[in-house]
């Protein structure tokens, strides 16, 4: 089986009873067939999976996990009664000392590589959570059992998942500690299949960081994007990046400096990065970026908002540092959730989802619906994108209801022919309970997809591309390997 059949037909879920199984395509050349999927782990409860694979088949498999335990029984005081007042003597609780048990939760983070054709090696540990859950069981002055639960911190059940030219994989998650929320990350070393400790990557002790995507610049060093707080106390978020360097990573370096932050009366929040390379070392990031747009006070009143957009950015990383910042949307309505893609020229793409103004006049509109943009750029140094965003497909007014479309993907080929996908969904307005409960069974959300090839300056006619008639909308198509949609909206 070659290894675009590999990465085309191989696959893993989460069976419902909470055990890790894979397939992969038959070596017999027919795509429609699969192997008889293998237990990965079946220890506790696993979820969640990510796989990525090499361009020599090699599959790496990264997982959250539920582990429980129980402490052993502590004393503790606990208060039964009072003893009302005699006179001079004040009232005094009535203290008896009983066992408290604590059972615990938490989520750790696993992962598992093939060694043959069909074969996976045991699970390897790569992240300890912590306390996900306390739960404390101990009886009232009644007599009755009483649990309490108190949440602490966990390992991320979504990590990012690469790999390299060489066979490598980089996970890359989120942790938090009950009060501070920090990104990590770990490395497969094909040669040797094994993991590298992991390693706290956003540089901070007191910023809350989120939202990693990862990529390997120039084949084979990993670099990693992510959310940060700004550190000047305005609320706002950056977005910065660090790359592993031998073993070390490097200072993150921002990306989002030249238009993010506090400035006099404008503050930048920026959210949703998404990360493309290439072998070649051409590097991209694209980002929503809110700007809120403060009105002058008169003290000792507050400033108030004048206006707030959201528009999509990108930037260019050379030489550790980013540059030729350059806003891609239009600024005719919220951008927001941008995809990226780059193939091995350097021609790269990025797409969005777009809220349509021109719509929002109709009595029938009470929220933005959405269409879908893209502009192609370029990897030369000098001005990222020289030609205008195009709107690839509108949001429509059909008859009481309006169709919207998100969650948009891409993926671009050696050739230069972009191929997109999105979600669209029928909004009804002005319908009864009734009616609308009738029309939404019937047909809500469709899976859309449109193509653009290098020589083309215009869209192939949108096209769904799903015989379903409902669709899960927390989840979205992935073209890109690369790529992982983040969980939240």
């Amino acid at each position: 089986m070659s290894a675009g059949s590999r990465q085309l037909h191989t696959a893993i879920a989460t069976a419902v009873i909470a055990t890790l199984f894979a397939a992969c395509a038959k070596d017999n050349g027919d795509s429609s067939l699969w192997t008889d999927p293998v237990v990965v782990a079946g220890n506790s409860e696993p979820f969640q999976p990510a796989i990525a694979i090499s361009t020599s088949g090699q599959r790496v498999a990264i997982w959250a996990q539920r582990v429980e335990s129980s402490q052993a029984p502590t004393e503790e005081r606990v208060v039964i009664g009072t003893k009302p007042a005699v006179g001079s003597t004040p009232a005094e609780d009535i203290i008896e000392i009983r066992k408290v048990t604590r059972e615990l939760t938490r989520f750790d983070l696993y992962a598992a590589h093939s060694v043959d054709d069909k074969g996976w090696s045991e699970p390897t540990l790569i992240q300890t959570g912590g306390d996900v859950h306390t739960r404390t069981n101990k009886r009232d002055p009644s007599g009755k059992l009483v649990s309490t639960e108190n949440a602490s911190f966990s390992v991320d059940t979504a990590p990012s998942l690469i790999t390299a030219s060489n066979g490598d994989v980089l996970a890359a998650w989120t942790q938090t500690n009950g009060s501070l929320t920090s990104v990590y990350a770990a490395r497969f070393t094909a040669a040797t299949a094994s993991w590298s400790a992991a390693s706290e990557i956003d540089g901070s002790t007191t910023l809350n960081a989120s939202s990693p995507q990862s990529a390997f610049a120039g084949g084979n060093t990993p670099i990693v994007v992510f959310v940060r707080a700004a550190s000047n106390g305005s609320g706002a978020h950056q977005i910065l990046s660090t790359q592993l360097n031998n073993s070390a990573w490097s200072t993150p370096a921002v990306a989002s400096s030249a238009t993010c932050g506090l400035s006099a009366l404008k503050i930048c929040n920026a959210s949703h990065p998404k990360l493309a390379a290439n072998a070649n070392g051409a590097v991209f990031a694209v980002w929503e970026q809110e700007t809120t747009v403060l009105t002058s006070p008169t003290l000792p009143a507050l400033p108030v908002i004048n206006s707030a957009l959201t528009n999509i950015y990108t930037a260019r990383y050379e030489a550790g540092a980013w540059i030729n910042t350059q806003k891609l949307s239009d600024g005719n309505g919220d951008a927001k959730r941008p995809a990226v893609t780059i193939n091995a020229s350097g021609k790269a793409w990025a797409a969005w989802e777009q809220d349509d103004d021109s719509l929002v006049t109709s009595d029938r509109i009470t929220r933005d619906p959405q269409s879908i943009w893209a502009i192609p750029f370029t990897g030369a140094s000098g001005t990222i994108a020289t030609v205008a965003a195009s709107k690839v497909k509108a949001s429509e007014l059909v008859d009481l209801t309006y169709i919207t479309y998100s969650s948009v993907d891409l993926a671009l080929d050696d050739a230069g022919t972009v191929t997109l996908v999105w979600q669209g969904q029928r909004v009804y307005q002005g319908l009864s309970d009734e009616r609308a409960s009738a029309w939404n069974n019937a047909d809500t959300t469709r899976i859309w997809a449109a193509r653009r090839a290098a020589t083309e300056t215009a869209w192939s006619t949108p096209v769904t591309i799903n015989a379903f008639t409902t669709f899960d909308l927390n989840k979205s198509p992935l073209l890109d390997p690369n790529q992982r949609r983040e969980m939240s909206a």
